[in-house]
């Protein structure tokens, strides 16, 4: 059977994917052994943010240096493919990148700052300024991205925030049932914080990918 240039695509990214994801690994090993996190001091939540936060940080390194090949870029986006990448497609893609970049580094932040803002409160009070100085300016990002994107992109992010909305909803009444009748342990809002985002890139993978096979 011979591959469409969809699946062809999709085998090359899957295969990249798997690559990144086993380097990203590796990569949070170290880091994580760096600033003196222990496997035992560790939460799942903790190791899943980690590991998305690489991976996040990959793919924003991704689009900023696919931003400086225009050809490449519009097949990317699925422009004419005979045609280089305009340069309003260009910005677009380094805001993303600086979106992903922020959202890369902000997660993981809290779980490497841990150890030291616990012995020192100094350290604690910089993190968790970093955090919010983050926070804001990739809100500052997103909202110029989002006004810079077309339909089809607009349309992908709000149906995968709904997508995230009514998973993430029946998940958090599971939890919260299980917590009060079963004696579930409760989540801290950090475990859900990275459900949550989880959940949101997820949905928007599936959705993506289901709309470039409809094309």
């Amino acid at each position: 059977m011979t591959a469409t240039p969809f699946t062809r695509t999709t085998l090359v990214r899957m295969a990249v994917a798997v690559a990144a994801g086993f380097g990203s690994g590796v990569l949070v090993a170290k880091l994580a052994n760096a600033v003196g996190l222990r496997k035992a001091q560790m939460r799942l939540s903790d190791d899943l943010a980690l590991v998305t936060g690489a991976v996040l940080v990959a793919a924003a390194t991704y689009f900023l240096v696919l931003s400086f090949d225009r050809r490449r870029l519009a097949r990317a986006i699925e422009c004419d493919p005979a045609l280089p990448a305009s340069d309003d497609e260009a910005a677009q893609a380094r805001l993303q990148a600086g979106v992903l970049l922020l959202a890369g580094l902000l997660m993981p932040l809290p779980v490497l700052a841990g150890p030291a803002a616990r012995g020192d409160p100094t350290v604690g009070a910089l993190a968790l300024g970093a955090c919010l100085v983050g926070l804001g300016l990739q809100s500052v990002l997103n909202w110029r991205l989002w006004n810079r994107s077309d339909e089809v992109l607009r349309g992908l992010v709000v149906k995968a925030a709904a997508a995230s909305f009514w998973i993430g909803q029946i998940g958090l009444y599971a939890i919260a049932a299980a917590v009060r009748l079963a004696g579930l342990a409760e989540p801290g809002a950090f475990d859900l914080l990275v459900a949550t985002l989880i959940l949101y890139l997820a949905a928007s993978a599936v959705i993506a990918i289901r709309l470039r096979g409809r094309g």
